[in-house]
């Protein structure tokens, strides 16, 4: 899910210090070090050997060529890296106001589709053995324009596929805001019924009807990632940067809800084993209708998710231990965290919305996200991609934010 409320809140704490400070009563000092994850580590990974570029020349798929939607983003950049390793012919579907050029200096096949034009989603589909689906709009001026972006486009790209003799494979990436949170204490597992809270989460989940419904016809993969954070990447990004500059956490909320992270590199090797070997969504007995303001959609999921794969860290952290451990991955040995109570978020997303709309620009921070972050807990867990997909997380939670502090120290972004 797309945490664009911290983003807000660790952006505004690197600029607004000197005004926090002064309320004692709501901040605590805490020395450290200690050890916040909850869970417990998971031991190296001691499968395949890991692939190097220089291995390339020799294609280890059975695929001859995939299409990769929204590959100049944070997620399709590494993945299509990984598809390049792989000795896989790779290509980039791009919108028309992407800005290809990194993937083309890199000698990227570039392919410029404007979403609408249904005959040039058949020309991709028909060209292709695989298509990685991750284009997606995290952020919108209105409802329609996240359901616009990620179940119409979602629509489109699946009706190509099934107009197509020989229908490719088709790997969705959704989020776990389509499926929504849990109670507190709980876990997300697979059967855990869903109940998305945003009108984000809603168009996700809208795009993983729509392909439901031509699942049987098209072989479809859904995979739900949580928070993708990882070296690059700009969406966790301003914690690390407040607590960098600052040595200060805002924590939206006194009870903030367990998450559920993904390093980049991990959800990449997901995505790549899901394709491989990954369960199917099964034909669709009866069409069925998503929930809130999503246009009616055909296609049912199963319930015991079949075809559909939970991706998360097997360490959950609130936001708060999320601080405490990049703190830590910083070397602080002191830092503050700031608890701000609940209602003066949506207080604040209302008037930033207001003054977006005023604008016409999109909003840096919406009642949209702030129900995400209100939610009693995104912590999930899905049993099946070690037990069928034999995939383990090489590396714990806390090995994986050291990593990504010092990426942004090196890169000199801290």
């Amino acid at each position: 899910m797309n945490w664009r409320c911290w983003r807000f809140v660790s952006t505004f704490s690197t600029r607004s210090v000197s005004g926090i400070v002064g309320f004692p009563t709501l901040a605590a000092l805490r020395p450290f070090p200690f050890s916040p994850i909850v869970g417990t580590c998971v031991p190296p990974h001691h499968g395949p050997p890991v692939m190097f570029p220089s291995d390339a020349a020799a294609p280890r798929s059975r695929w001859r060529r995939v299409a990769v939607t929204g590959a100049t983003g944070f997620v399709g950049g590494h993945l299509i890296d990984r598809l390049r390793e792989e000795g896989v012919e790779v290509l980039c579907v791009c919108r028309p106001t992407s800005n290809r050029e990194r993937l083309e200096r890199r000698g990227f096949a570039c392919r410029v589709v404007p979403p609408e034009d249904d005959e040039a989603w058949k020309e991709v589909v028909r060209e292709v053995d695989v298509i990685f689906h991750l284009a997606a709009a995290t952020s919108a001026r209105t409802a329609q324009d996240y359901y616009r972006a990620n179940t119409e486009l979602t629509r489109r790209i699946a009706r190509a596929a099934l107009a197509c003799p020989s229908p490719p494979l088709f790997v969705y990436c959704s989020s776990i805001a389509a499926a929504g949170p849990v109670p507190r204490g709980q876990l997300r597992t697979p059967g855990t019924p869903v109940a998305p809270v945003s009108h984000y989460g809603r168009s996700k989940r809208g795009g993983e009807l729509v392909l439901a419904e031509v699942a049987g016809d098209v072989p479809v993969t859904v995979v739900r990632p949580g928070i993708v954070f990882g070296p690059g990447n700009r969406e966790l990004y301003p914690v690390f940067a407040s607590l960098a500059r600052t040595r200060l956490h805002i924590v939206p909320g006194f009870r903030p809800p367990p998450l559920s992270l993904i390093h980049i590199d991990d959800l990449v090797e997901l995505l790549w084993r899901v394709a491989e070997r990954g369960a199917r969504l099964p034909p669709s007995p009866s069409p069925s209708a998503s929930n809130g303001p999503v246009p009616r959609v055909g296609g049912h999921i199963p319930a015991n998710d079949q075809g559909v794969y939970l991706a998360g860290a097997p360490e959950q952290l609130d936001y708060r231990q999320l601080g405490s451990v990049v703190a830590q991955a910083l070397g602080l040995r002191y830092f503050l965290t700031l608890h701000v109570p609940q209602p003066l978020p949506f207080v604040v997303a209302a008037a930033v919305e207001a003054w977006s709309r005023w604008n016409s620009q999109d909003a840096p921070f919406q009642i949209d996200k702030i129900r995400e972050a209100a939610a009693p807990s995104w912590a999930c867990h899905d049993p099946r991609l070690a037990n069928d997909l034999h995939f383990t997380f090489g590396r714990s939670l806390q090995e994986r934010l050291e990593e990504t502090a010092r990426w942004y120290r090196e890169h000199q972004w801290l």
